[in-house]
Formats: structure tokens, sequence, C-alpha cells
């Protein structure tokens, strides 16, 4: 059932969620240190990490004397496979990987192409909207050759999977890893549960003991989600025309500081977008650069292109023929999101007043102007309403909810309930702070 957002400014303190990515790396190393994931309800779960917690259950509870395979179910994360496709196949041999719905249709098999060489045999068949996925053989150590040039989740797996094994092992990639700052944090949690990992400086060469044991931590804090500030974040810069001012009408209590996290990068972007634009208007000669990299922080795409798209910008006496604009590079990796995540941004932004540009590995977001060519009402046939459909990808969701803060009409989302995925009561936050939608 669709919903339409009334624009509405927004205020008031928020506490929000854990950080999905932490949350995965926890949730394995407490199952690896002995900790029993089933004896507590501190955990707070979003679609994706409570699919991880019900496949390390599974994993805990499955006895190989009454069925050979283990059926882990990883519904829609991408996140729960990579991660647990080393570490499910080293314990058990033979297993099952269910996958679901948007994740049937992303690829699979340059992961276990990737373990073929340690002694992992598959197969892969699909039935309409579920991919299965058969392995057979236990994950043996040795030097891996790594290409994690599309995602460093596979790479994540194995640094939790091969300390545990009889021999040693070396990782090695030919590049540095995309998404390095999820890397880091790895490395970090693994410290913090005694396993002893040697990395060189530049992520591309990983040294791994033999037979390590994971031991607890007396005490651990996973972080508040800077995925999920981000949209509350950028809200608030709308309302305050892009200016970063002390104060806010949106705060947080568990915002975290110097964190690691790759969206973090958030709070520097921006900044940065603003400056881009203006440069531009005022024809200045150090004109900054009007390319911004994503490509360790490629989900904030759909955030950032709201924002850039909804900044009101004077260029009443500016030469350009062309309104000053920003592209996002090196984001072809969200082609293989929930959705082709370049193209539904650029429908967002379409769709809702702005003009977008999408291309293979980029996304041209120009900026609202007074001189934009490209009016309101040509995108909307002059209706009473915008009209949004997030495809299933919870951040084009989110980020719709953006874009209504500084709406001059209301928006018709449909399939608003995929947050659940990564902030299952985004819409209860939203409303709280002032928000309003209704079913329709």
């Amino acid at each position: 059932m669709p919903i339409k957002i009334i624009p509405q400014s927004l205020s008031g303190k928020i506490t929000l969620p854990p950080s999905k990515s932490h949350m995965h790396r926890i949730l394995i190393a407490d199952f690896l240190s002995g900790f029993n994931i089933d004896s507590t309800q501190n955990y707070e779960f979003c679609d994706d990490t409570l699919a991880t917690y019900r496949c390390l259950s599974v994993i805990s509870k499955h006895d190989k004397s009454k069925t050979k395979n283990a059926i882990l179910d990883c519904n829609e994360s991408a996140s729960t496979f990579r991660f647990l496709l080393p570490l499910a196949t080293s314990l058990l041999g033979d297993v099952t990987f269910v996958l679901r719905n948007s994740l049937a249709n992303r690829p699979v098999t340059q992961y276990l192409k990737q373990l073929e060489n340690f002694n992992i045999k598959y197969e892969v068949s699909k039935s309409e909207d579920t991919l299965i996925v058969k392995t057979r053989g236990f994950l043996s150590s040795g030097t891996y050759e790594l290409a994690a040039d599309n995602s460093s989740q596979l790479l994540t797996g194995l640094l939790f999977t091969l300390p545990l094994l009889e021999a040693g092992s070396e990782l090695r990639l030919k590049e540095p890893p995309v998404s390095s700052p999820y890397v880091m944090l790895t490395l970090e949690i693994l410290k913090n549960y005694g396993i002893h990992i040697e990395a060189s400086d530049d992520l591309t060469n990983f040294r791994i003991r033999t037979q390590q044991v994971f031991s607890a931590p007396a005490s651990k804090k996973i972080e508040a989600d800077f995925s999920s500030a981000a949209y509350f974040l950028a809200a608030d810069r709308l309302q305050n025309a892009g200016k970063s001012v002390d104060f806010r009408k949106i705060s947080f209590r568990n915002l975290p500081s110097n964190s690691k996290q790759a969206d973090s990068k958030i709070l520097e972007l921006l900044d940065i977008i603003p400056q881009v634009f203006t440069s531009q208007v005022n024809q200045r000669e150090e004109a900054l650069r009007n390319s911004l990299c994503l490509a360790q922080c490629p989900d904030l795409l759909p955030v950032l292109a709201v924002y850039a798209a909804n900044l009101k910008i004077n260029a009443n006496d500016f030469g350009f023929s062309k309104p000053p604009a920003v592209i996002f590079t090196d984001i072809a990796r969200l082609k293989g999101k929930e959705s082709d995540r370049i193209a539904t941004t650029a429908a967002l932004i379409n769709s809702t007043g702005g003009f977008a540009v999408a291309a293979p590995n980029s996304l041209t977001v120009f900026a609202n102007t007074t001189k934009n060519t490209r009016s309101q009402t040509e995108h909307t046939n002059n209706s009473d309403f915008y009209t949004v459909d997030s495809r299933g990808d919870h951040r084009i969701a989110m980020a719709a909810a953006v874009a209504s803060v500084c709406s001059n009409r209301p928006i018709i989302l449909h399939n608003h309930d995929c947050v659940s995925k990564s902030f299952p009561n985004f819409w209860d936050v939203f409303e709280y702070l002032g928000g309003e939608l209704h079913e329709i």
C-alpha cells in the first residue's frame, strides 16, 4: 500500500538504531567466542541482522547425524551470505544457502569461485524469486588471491574464519579493497576478541595465524548507525539552507564521534556540496572540482543526491548555460544493490522536481536554481503530487522522506515498508519528528 508524505519541517531529539555493519560482526564474534546468542534480548535487529542471527542459531544447533545439509536462510541480506559463506562451510561442510527476492537477482558466483581452490564445490539453482546455493566440502586454509573490487564482505568472512583453521593462511588482494573502512572495522572487532591479523598498511595482504581462539571482551558496545543518521542530518541541513549551524532542529542522543563507519563521511560531504555549487556560481578561478568520489561510501548516494537537488542556490548573475552540478563518481557497484540504485536515485530526483543524469559509474545532480531550465511542473505534468517508487530499495524510500522536507507538494511513495531491511522504525521516528504521512 502506498503512502502520501505531506511536506513538513522536522524537529526533535532521536535515538538511532545500532549500526548494521557493526551488529553483523559482533553477532559473528559473539558466536565464535562461545557466547549463546539465543540467551539475550539485548540485540536490536533489522531484517538483515536478524537473518545473520537466525543463520548463526541454525549453525549452533545443527546436528549432522540427523541431516547432513544445514539450511541457512539469508533472506535478502547479501552481508549475511557473504560473511557466513566461509564460516558455515568451514564448520559444517555441506550447506544450503537460501537467497530471497532482490538478493536472488544479485551476483553470487564471483564469491563462490574464489573458494573453489579451497575444497569448496557448489551448485546454484533458481526458482521464481529464490536462489538456492548448495556447497560441499570443508573450507581449507592456504594462500587466497582475492578480488575485492566490488565488495569487501567475503574478505571479512574469511578474516573471521581462517584464524579457526588448523593451518595458517594468507590473503592477497591485487588492489586495496572497496569500502576499506569496513575492513578496518572488522580488524578492530577481531582484535577486541583476541584475534591477531597481520595486515599491510594498504590492506592488500593479511597473514593469519592458525588455531586462534575468540574471547569476548569484558564490555562491548555497538555503535549507533551513521547510515541511518544520514537521512536526518541531510533533512536538517536542507531546513537550514545547507548551512552547518550551532542550533539544529534535529539532534541525536547517540551519534558516535570519531567513528570508523564509512558513512560517517556524510558530515564532510554535507559541507562540501554547497561549496561546490557556490564556487561554480561565482565562477571562481579556484572553483572546486565538481566530482565527488563515493567509492568508500556508495550507499550515501540517494540521500546526497536528494540533498544536492534541493539546495537552493542564488544564481541570478552566473553566466553558465547550465546550472551548477555535482557529479557523484565511482558508484558502479550500486547497480547490483536492492535496485539498480543509480537508476532509481536518478528517477527519485527527476520525479520530485529535480534534474539528475545517470551514467554507468556516476550520477550528475543539478542544483535547484532560478536558472534551472527544468521546471518542477515539467516533471509531473502539472500533478498535485509527486510519485516515487522505491523499487523495494530501503535507501530510496528513506531518501524520498528527506525530499519531502522541502518539497512544494506531497509525495506518493510506493513500497515504503522496505525500510525494515536496515531501519525498521524509520517511519515512526519520521512521524515523531513532525513528519506527516497517510496510507492511501
